[in-house]
């Protein structure tokens, strides 16, 4: 009777060990989950800008209220404004001298020639031979520039049509990134006239010369 009580009392005290180092276990696997880091870590997304620049043939406004630099994938831009951009790049001293003697034009229609390599191009112009246009196209984040280039030529007939591109950000960057930049651009695209006028104009001057 007594060795059964004593084995009793033995089982009934391995199971309350046991039960203790259950618990016990139990008790460190739940500190150790909540005592473990988080290495949750945040993805950055990066979301492509669309390029929003919209083209118009509205005379753009005098001066401008800019920040001091551009961001170049939200640029509003007049025609007048990107072909004088492009007038600099290219002949930057021919442009500005034209301007100067109010003989320098702009397209306020693009060109629609069927089955031309130009349709759909505007240009900046002193409505010379064919060297003095300067043609261009905005195409996704490119700027494509069509000129005669009669550098090796003879003669201007001969003289062969080159195209160029140039990145859109690139000229903006070159050209408009601060506000002295776009008062420059601005001021000059101020004064470019349309090329519906340049038949007017003609007429005018012949006049008041009376040719």
């Amino acid at each position: 009777m007594k060795k059964r009580a004593v084995v009793l009392g033995l089982g009934l005290g391995v199971s309350l060990l046991l039960a203790g180092c259950g618990q016990q276990q139990v008790s460190h696997h739940e500190n150790h989950h909540g005592d473990a880091p988080t290495h949750q870590q945040a993805q950055s997304k990066q979301q492509n800008q669309s390029k929003q620049v919209v083209l118009s043939n509205s005379q753009p406004a005098q001066g401008s209220s800019s920040a001091a630099t551009v961001d170049p994938h939200h640029v509003h831009l007049t025609t007048q404004q990107l072909g004088t951009m492009v007038a600099l790049l290219k002949y930057p001293n021919w442009f500005k001298q034209g301007v100067a003697d109010g003989s320098m034009y702009y397209s306020d229609q693009p060109n629609t020639a069927p089955g031309s390599d130009l349709n759909g191009f505007s240009y900046v112009t002193a409505n010379g031979d064919p060297t003095s246009y300067i043609y261009f196209q905005l195409q996704g984040e490119n700027v494509v520039i069509k000129y005669v280039d009669a550098s090796h030529a003879d003669c201007v007939a001969d003289a062969p049509m080159r195209t160029i591109s140039v990145r859109l950000d690139t000229l903006i960057n070159d050209y408009y990134n601060t506000k002295k930049k776009q008062d420059e651009v601005n001021g000059y695209a101020n004064r470019l006239l349309p090329e519906s006028q340049y038949g007017k104009n003609v007429d005018n001057q012949s006049q008041s010369t009376g040719d």
